[in-house]
């Protein structure tokens, strides 16, 4: 999933300021112009920054940072299929309020065609209601109609007619996935790495850093794919179930050192006086 477009509204010394991206983009401008606003803005909608009131550039009004994503794969089309265009993008907006709280809002395109639309399908379960839409002529001529059958009259259509159907577009009153908060890694990942002195005290593994991050998420690759990382994990996992009382299904775990039970057996008897 990568990010086409961007919509910035009140924020730091942005006013408003609408952007699009491509797979390098190079941002060039004066000092104090608001270059580094928009890599900010882009940190806030990915959640990497926290909100302030230093960041409206009206306290009185609320800030929101729009994206929108494209090239999206099957995982992401089928999480954000209710958000998906007839291009496959999808939209969404990150709003602040004065109140510094913050929640996301997605768009949704309608059909205008009502019959198409999936929430009214229960509508035309009757044949002589159907019998006056192009519908009739996606489903069984004999038997009951049910909402299924219509639902699924309704996606051959719009598959088939796709391009000569009309839509509206527009944000969602209600949160984004219908989450109040959302989580920091749906939308993928963005790295900021800001001028460096001094490269060896950055890529130290130690320190709670970008790099820090990437070293994570590399060591997580290995333990899924390198043997001695699996054979290790499998190790652990084994330790783990040796130090607890029960098994996995619950009964008692006599192969738990008797140093544990006489500890705790001990502990317990000191703690009934």
């Amino acid at each position: 999933m990568k990010i086409k477009s961007i919509l910035i509204n009140n924020w730091r010394s942005i006013n408003s300021l609408e952007a699009s991206f491509e797979d390098i983009s190079v941002i060039i401008g004066q000092n104090n112009h608001g270059k580094s606003n928009i890599i900010s803005a882009l940190l806030f909608f990915f959640g990497k920054i926290k909100p302030e009131i230093k960041d409206f550039f009206n306290p009185n009004e609320i800030s929101f940072v729009e994206i929108k994503f494209y090239d999206l794969d099957d995982s992401d089309k089928i999480t954000f299929r209710k958000y998906l265009d007839n291009e496959e993008n999808i939209k969404v907006r990150k709003v602040i309020g004065t109140d510094i709280k913050f929640s996301y809002h997605g768009y949704l395109q309608q059909l205008e065609e009502e019959w198409l639309n999936v929430n009214n399908s229960s509508n035309y379960t009757s044949r002589e209601v159907v019998l006056e839409t192009p519908l009739n002529n996606y489903i069984p001529q004999n038997g009951r109609l049910t909402k299924a059958i219509i639902e699924e009259a309704q996606a051959r259509y719009i598959e088939e007619n796709r391009a000569n159907l009309n839509y509206t577009y527009s944000l969602e009153e209600n949160n984004f996935l219908g989450l109040k908060t959302v989580a920091q890694s749906i939308f993928g990942d963005i790295f900021f790495i800001p001028a460096i002195k001094n490269a060896n005290d950055e890529l130290n593994p130690n320190k709670s850093n970008l790099f820090a991050e990437l070293y994570g998420k590399i060591l997580n690759r290995l333990a899924e794919t390198n043997p001695i990382y699996i054979e290790a994990k499998r190790q652990i996992n084994q330790l783990a179930s040796i130090l607890n009382r029960t098994t996995i299904d619950g009964n008692i775990n006599n192969e738990r050192p008797v140093e544990l039970n006489d500890f705790e057996e001990n502990i317990s008897l000191e703690l009934l006086s």
